[in-house]
């Protein structure tokens, strides 16, 4: 396993050396010509780090900080940085005027970097735009300023709890977007409703997570990946996005619960495994539904017919399309039991523009094309399914 580790290591050292000499070139000039300062670290190795860092503090002592627009730090393959280097660089480059601060300390450091939120405060951060933290801490506290231009915050694999995000977000009337991914010590997360201008909320792997609250009253964008939570306060998202939940019973949430979670919703894109859906556990509809988009992996034992409960529960739907993700080189068929599918009352989808099913659709036999028949999609008459591979007209 060491050896294996060490491997491992050397061949992205190796890999990060031909990408430093290639950044550091041609950004050094980049760094002494304009009012941009963007320094990155791709190497494990202590030797090219420690100079790497002379390097950055030399730019940055002579530098007197007017002008600086963005500031990125990126050393998530180093080891050897201490976080007073980063403090330091972080004091001397945010200053009034800064619109985009990017954080990566080191990742495989033993002692964790926790950002000095001092540095935004004294009207230093009232410039930003965008701030992007990965790998690090983020503990709030009174002396945190006042963002009024933060539009986009993002956060990867930073501590902070809740409550401490609410404090953040608190100092943000103006954003807009707001993502967070490996987030774990938020349980709940709270978004007030004094966030007018944020119509974008993305939400990925945060595993102690359990309630999302959103009261912002114009977001209209929710993408979500992770294990079951509570949802509240969705009701004005038009668009979202949702994979990955506990024993991938999507399409058994979306057709049980998520109706009622985002009930105005236009845009709908589902990743799943493929699942038993039953039509007898449709509870409501998708009123407003437009656009339908679902990604499964390709199955030959699952019965894609039972997905018609999506149809007859989206009675404005307008494009339906199902991606079959292949795995190996089987082939799938669309057909299930035959005892339901002749019982199978006809339906009708006349709003339906767009029908696609991408992926190889086959009927496996004689028998299977008889059970086929039995089922009916009635669309405009303009309007037959389409598959990239195979054909597939339910007409």
């Amino acid at each position: 396993m060491t050896r294996f580790m060490s491997r491992k290591r050397k061949r992205q050292q190796q890999r990060c050396r031909r990408q430093i000499r290639h950044r550091h070139v041609s950004a050094h000039p980049c760094l002494d010509a304009t009012p941009r300062c963007c320094s990155r670290c791709l190497l494990g190795d202590s030797e090219v780090t420690s100079n790497l860092i002379s390097k950055v503090s030399h730019i940055l002592q002579n530098h007197s900080g007017i002008g600086v627009k963005k500031l990125e730090l990126d050393f998530l393959c180093c080891t050897d940085v201490e976080s007073s280097y980063l403090d330091n660089w972080l004091r001397m480059a945010v200053t009034p005027g800064i619109e985009e601060l990017i954080l990566a300390p080191p990742s495989c450091s033993n002692a964790e970097y926790s950002f000095p939120c001092s540095v935004l405060s004294d009207g230093r951060g009232s410039s930003i735009r965008k701030l992007q933290f990965f790998h690090c801490a983020i503990r709030p506290t009174a002396d945190l300023g006042c963002l009024i231009t933060l539009s986009t915050l993002y956060l990867s694999d930073v501590r902070i709890t809740g409550s401490e995000l609410e404090i953040v977000l608190s100092s943000c009337p103006a954003l807009e977007q707001l993502g967070m991914s490996g987030c774990k010590e938020i349980v709940r997360l709270k978004i007030p409703c004094m966030l007018k201008r944020l119509h974008s909320l993305r939400v990925f792997s945060c595993g102690m997570l359990k309630v999302v609250e959103c009261y912002a009253p114009n977001i209209s964008n929710f993408d979500f990946s992770g294990h079951a939570v509570q949802m509240l306060g969705l009701l004005p998202v038009k668009s979202q996005r949702i994979s990955h939940l506990d024993g991938s019973r999507i399409l058994r949430y979306a057709l049980t619960k998520l109706m009622s979670i985002v009930p105005n919703v236009e845009i709908l894109r589902l990743l799943s495994l493929p699942e038993v859906v039953s039509t007898a556990t449709v509870r409501g509809k998708f009123l407003r539904l437009k656009h339908l988009n679902m990604s499964l992996p390709k199955n030959k034992t699952f019965d894609y017919l039972s997905l018609v409960g999506f149809l007859d529960a989206s009675p404005s739907l307008q494009t339906f399309i199902l991606n079959i993700v292949p795995i190996n080189s089987s082939h799938v068929s669309v057909v299930g039991d035959s005892e339901q599918l002749t019982q199978m009352p006809e339906r009708r989808h006349d709003n339906l523009k767009e029908f696609k099913i991408i992926g190889v659709i086959v009927l496996v036999d004689a028998s299977g094309i008889a059970r086929m028949k039995s089922w009916r999609l009635v669309m405009p008459s303009w309007l037959s399914g389409h598959t990239s591979w195979g054909k597939f007209h339910p007409q």
